[in-house]
């Protein structure tokens, strides 16, 4: 006695199962296990993979606002996000978005409260946050504060990308406390070795401004 129908060439496995041979349940329970197995197979990586956490979710939409130039509504979002996830790895990113939206409102008392939060765990971060930190100092006026800073940044982090800027906030700093020779070593210092264009012309028209207040017309022009 055969256990299965036999199937001629360009028969369907559906129309099979409704022959009487197929009709026993345990025959229904093979079949129902196969087609099971198939599915899992085929689906069984979707249904595995690993979801986005939902902190990355609410932080991808403020970094959405941000980018479209929203700087409320990035602001509300990130403030958001803190607050729901004060251990969230991604921390240091939320506060350094959150000091440079308050940078760019024109508010940099409280782009400094933000700035200063932000820890050594991410050199990257880290280092640009004390860079925009001294930076706002140095606009509110506490230039000795902002000179701190760049003074450490120079020494801990020599080889990251915004030394010259770090060398430039020192310059600035000593040509207002009248150190003009101090001052223009570090401005040829950084004319020596910096490829910024936006930089060198910050740099440049320090430079220039120096020598012409020096009476060294000759050399301004140069600059």
């Amino acid at each position: 006695m055969k256990m299965f129908p036999k199937l001629n060439k360009g028969t369907s496995l559906i129309k099979a199962i409704y022959k009487p041979s197929f009709k026993k349940p345990w025959l229904f329970l093979i079949i129902g296990g196969t087609v099971a197995i198939i599915i899992l197979i085929k689906f069984l990586p979707y249904s595995s993979s690993v979801k986005t956490p939902i902190y990355k979710i609410y932080l991808i939409k403020a970094d959405e606002f941000y980018k479209q130039g929203n700087l409320i509504k990035a602001r509300n979002a990130y403030l958001d996000f803190i607050k729901r996830f004060p251990s969230s790895p991604e921390l240091n990113r939320a506060y350094y978005q959150l000091a440079n939206i308050f940078k760019e409102m024109g508010i940099p008392e409280r782009a400094i409260f933000f700035y200063e939060k932000i820890n050594n765990q991410k050199l990257s971060y880290y280092c640009e946050s004390r860079y925009q930190l001294a930076e706002c100092y140095y606009q509110i006026g506490q230039i000795k504060k902002a000179t701190q800073i760049a003074k450490k940044a120079i020494k801990n982090f020599p080889e990251s990308k915004r030394i010259y800027n770090f060398y430039l906030i020192l310059a600035n700093s000593l040509l207002n406390d009248g150190k003009k020779d101090k001052a223009a070593a570090f401005y040829y210092k950084i004319i020596k070795n910096s490829a910024d264009d936006s930089l060198l012309q910050k740099t440049y028209f320090k430079l220039a401004d120096l020598c012409f207040k020096e009476k060294k017309y000759s050399e301004a022009i140069i600059y």
